[in-house]
């Protein structure tokens, strides 16, 4: 299915909350496009939107051709699911930044977070 730029740009300012690809693909929807926006080679104002010329960009990216290949469909998951993981981690160690700068002590958010306490100080210094 064939998706449009003003779809796309709708979906990602909140307008619509979905777009509907048909029985062969995930329903799309915003965090699909701010991971392809954040992970991807789109240009962005200072605020993180992308610039008008993209919106094309993006619909193009995301308007797959019918392709019924099992393998295909895996690995569009794959890449669905470690954008996924990607947002996530992201807002993790966010998290744990903030614990830090609210005193929280080292062991207990690496207890929390199921992490090591090299691993807090790490993601504290920005080393990941």
């Amino acid at each position: 299915m064939d998706i449009t730029a003003e779809q796309i740009e709708d979906l990602y300012h909140g307008h619509t909350s979905t777009i509907d690809r048909g029985d062969d693909y995930n329903v799309l929807r915003r965090e699909d496009v701010a991971a392809l926006v954040e992970n991807g080679d789109i240009d962005t104002d200072d605020d993180g939107v992308p610039l008008d010329h993209e919106w094309q960009t993006l619909a193009e990216a995301l308007s797959f051709q019918s392709d019924d290949s099992p393998r295909e469909r895996a690995l569009i998951a794959v890449e669905d699911a470690a954008a996924r993981l990607a947002r996530a981690e992201g807002e993790r160690n966010e998290t744990i930044r903030k614990a830090l700068d609210a005193g929280a002590a080292v062991i207990s958010i690496a207890n929390a977070a199921g992490l090591s306490r090299a691993r807090i100080y790490q993601i504290r210094d920005g080393r990941r």
